[in-house]
């Protein structure tokens, strides 16, 4: 997923140490109850003009910068290698926060690519299962058209809409760059979805999909080293398969070749 349609602040910044702080004691809480997809940071051009944009359309952000960690002997001053802007946990008045666990970041390190350019000369950016992008996360939602509301004040447009029978649900794309987010609500008193939002937040990760240059090499990868015999099917994408959550420490993964 590339840049989101949000362009993205905030007069100050805030300590990336509080927030760092902030952030790894809800990890911290999430990880004594669960595994699974934590949040996904959609890539915008301008964290400052996406704080703008939202700050405009009364949401409460913040946009704080993240600098590398100092070595000894190093300058005391690192350069910032990206901002991020996400909202408060708790809103002030009548003030929106995100309703999905998503935040927006904006790379600013100019090795960065640089780095990317020799890590995928090297091969390391291959993978046995021939996965090329992460093309759309699936959120668990108890609100459709209020989580779809709150995207559209952040700038955010909506897609196609999806069932996903697995699942006990049907939702809506969201577009992001050359992605998508998926918004799942329950369908089914007694489906997956509505079991997972019984002991999970509010528009927490269920799912992603990831495309693959290969579906049968990458079906016989994970068939070879899981033991699991995964059938094809025809999904949103394309040509699917599916990896159940216990494979994958608490998510659904759908694998698809266009």
């Amino acid at each position: 997923m590339n840049r989101c349609s949000v362009s993205s602040a905030l007069k100050t910044l805030q300590p990336a140490s509080a927030i760092n702080s902030d952030y790894l004691r809800e990890l911290a809480a999430f990880v004594e109850k669960h595994e699974g997809g934590w949040s996904l940071a959609l890539e915008t051009s301008s964290g400052k003009a996406a704080a703008d944009y939202l700050k405009a359309h009364n949401f409460e952000v913040k946009l704080t910068e993240h600098r590398r960690i100092m070595k000894e002997g190093e300058a005391k001053r690192s350069p910032v290698q990206y901002y991020s802007v996400s909202t408060w946990d708790t809103p002030s008045g009548n003030k929106q926060i995100f309703m999905l666990w998503i935040y927006l970041i904006e790379y600013v390190d100019p090795e960065r690519s640089a780095r990317l350019a020799a890590r995928q000369e090297q091969g390391l950016m291959a993978h046995p299962n021939t996965a090329l992008r992460l093309h759309s996360v699936w959120f668990a939602v108890r609100d459709l058209d209020a989580s779809l509301r709150n995207l559209h004040d952040a700038g955010l447009e909506s897609g196609e809409t999806r069932e996903a029978k697995f699942l006990g649900a049907k939702g809506r794309e969201v577009k992001a760059g050359k992605g998508c987010m998926l918004l799942l609500q329950s369908a089914d008193e007694k489906g997956v979805l509505h079991e997972f939002l019984s002991d999970h937040e509010d528009g927490q990760i269920i799912g992603i999909s990831i495309e693959v240059s290969d579906l049968n090499k990458a079906r016989s990868w994970v068939e070879g080293h899981s033991g699991s015999k995964l059938e094809p099917y025809k999904g949103y994408y394309g040509q699917s398969i599916l990896i159940p959550p216990d494979l994958t420490h608490g998510v659904w993964m759908e694998l698809f070749q266009r």
